[in-house]
């Protein structure tokens, strides 16, 4: 075979070759990016409705039960406003469920991107940021608790801390929601 031509077939190979790593590279942006946006919407949209809930709760305590001693002053009130609290909280918790389950799935795929190309230092696993890890300083205490509420995640194993607190603050907001039903139930039974 001439030399021009093998030269030519080797050219096209690697132009072939530097095309698929180009779409590989490109494919894990979106979906690192896709994990992401997923994460901004959960946090944008469970807040919005942690924050409704948090004022039904307010209502309730302030509105509904008189201070000294603690008494229900409108039961039936108080049911329909627990109701709904529920109703947003367990919402929340489905859609902080939700958005981490769409946003694992993200970084899981842009993680075996990675994988399949050998680009390790892009895998959560050997962040080379960690100070921690190369012995060069500790971090302060908050900035240590900061550290592990960002780590990086196995997207197969694990939801990202976020995901974690907001659905903790979704479940803590229906389980004031329900003393609450289950009292102003109790109350408007035996009143």
């Amino acid at each position: 075979m001439p030399e021009d031509v093998s030269s030519g077939v080797a050219g096209t190979q690697n132009e072939h070759q530097q095309q698929v790593q180009d779409h590989d590279f490109e494919s894990w942006k979106y979906f690192a990016g896709m994990g992401g946006t997923d994460k901004n919407m959960m946090i944008t949209t469970v807040s919005w409705l942690l924050g409704l809930a948090a004022i039904a709760i307010w209502y309730i305590v302030t509105q509904l039960i008189s201070s000294a001693p603690p008494r229900l002053q409108h039961p039936g009130k108080m049911i329909v406003i627990s109701l709904l609290g529920l109703v947003i909280s367990g919402l929340a918790g489905y859609l902080t469920l939700l958005y981490g389950g769409y946003a694992n799935r993200n970084w899981a795929k842009a993680d075996q991107i990675v994988r399949k190309r050998g680009w390790l230092d892009l895998l959560p696993e050997s962040s080379s940021g960690d100070t921690r890890a190369n012995g060069k300083s500790k971090p302060s205490r908050l900035a240590a608790i900061a550290w592990q509420f960002a780590r990086p995640c196995e997207p197969e194993r694990e939801l990202a801390p976020v995901f974690v607190v907001f659905l903790f603050l979704s479940i803590l907001s229906t389980l004031a929601d329900c003393v609450f039903l289950i009292w102003s139930c109790f109350v408007r039974a035996f009143s």
